[in-house]
């Protein structure tokens, strides 16, 4: 049986209430990530009411509201965002919290204001950034060879992006962010290479039989992939049908 909590951050100056949380982990390793976050210049308005009580030798007092109970991790947390909701909802009107959302899933889908992101700019700028003045720590190093091969095999398969349904604007701004690069000698001779690779590749009839019962179930593109040849060569099977 998996345990969650909804608990609260108390003002220990007058008793409000400033902040409402949710975790299925250690409630107070969670406290403590709040408190050296803040600390450590996270820029927020709970983390300003935190350095301001740090200042003057103060903390904020953890309360737990309540514990729910699941033996599904899925259903455990789909209740908790529903239940830290609710409470939010419920006690804006009286407290000041300082969540920046109405809960549920975090900030996914929360969208600043120009106002918000000037600030937010503004707080990370100059001597408030952390590596304001401090060298990249990797400046002047290189990946071991293993190393490589470990990064490389890890991002095989697009995981980064794999499924993601990119917008016409995102397409766009990435097209255009492209515009006036040129590649190196060295990426065109291996690209050069792979398209030779694909081009040169030859289908079996057997698996020219199945990528045409796969017309209509797969694109082009993904068919491409899984045989390793062009999206031209997978039309011109299709073509001829």
């Amino acid at each position: 049986m998996r345990e969650g909590y909804i608990y609260f951050l108390i003002d220990p100056e007058n008793n409000d209430i400033k902040y409402v949380g949710k975790t299925i982990n250690n409630v107070k390793k969670r406290f403590d990530q709040h408190i050296n976050r803040c600390l450590k210049k996270e820029h927020n308005h709970k983390c300003s009411w935190v350095r301001l009580l740090n200042s003057k030798n103060l903390k904020p007092i953890l309360k737990i509201e309540e514990v729910i109970r699941s033996e599904n991790i899925k259903e455990l947390n789909n209740i908790l965002y529903k239940k830290e909701q609710d409470w939010i909802v419920k006690l804006k009107s009286k407290y000041k919290l300082t969540n920046l959302t109405d809960g549920g899933i975090g900030l996914v889908g929360h969208k600043f204001t120009e106002e918000h992101k000037r600030k937010i700019s503004k707080a990370l700028s100059g001597d408030k950034n952390p590596m304001y003045g401090k060298d990249n720590p990797f400046k002047g190093k290189k990946h071991t060879e293993e190393t490589k091969k470990i990064i490389s095999n890890k991002l095989k398969g697009n995981k980064c992006s794999l499924g993601v349904k990119r917008s016409d604007i995102t397409k766009k701004r990435i097209s255009e962010s492209r515009v006036g690069k040129k590649l190196s000698n060295e990426t065109k001779e291996k690209l050069r290479i792979k398209l030779s690779e694909i081009f040169k590749k030859k289908l079996s009839q057997n698996q020219i039989e199945e990528i045409k019962k796969l017309k209509g179930i797969k694109t082009y593109r993904e068919l491409a992939k899984i045989y390793g040849v062009s999206k031209s060569n997978i039309h011109n099977i299709m073509k001829k049908g």
